[in-house]
């Protein structure tokens, strides 16, 4: 991979990471119960995990950190994992 691709590479996953740190930190503050299309939301209470993951993801890529997309991998994890607790309690 050559260094032009790389930079975009990075560029599209910090910002993509970005948005949706600002875009959960949003629904936050915002205190929404609803999705963004309008769905009962089931992981209301694991946003606040989801800015965490995404957020540090993103500053890891800007400090060029070569494992920070694995970061999403335990984001989803995590999301796995709040769905079975919700669905059992």
């Amino acid at each position: 991979m050559n260094e032009r691709q790389a930079k975009w590479e990075r560029a599209l996953f910090v910002g993509y990471t970005a948005a949706v740190a600002f875009g959960f930190s949003t629904q936050i503050m915002l205190k929404r119960k609803v999705g963004f299309f309008g769905g009962h939301v089931w992981w209301k209470e694991a946003r606040y995990l989801h800015v965490l993951t995404h957020a540090t993801a993103c500053v890891l890529a800007l400090l060029r950190a070569r494992y920070a997309y694995m970061l999403l991998f335990i984001d989803i994890g995590l999301g796995i994992l709040t769905k079975i607790w919700t669905s059992i309690v």
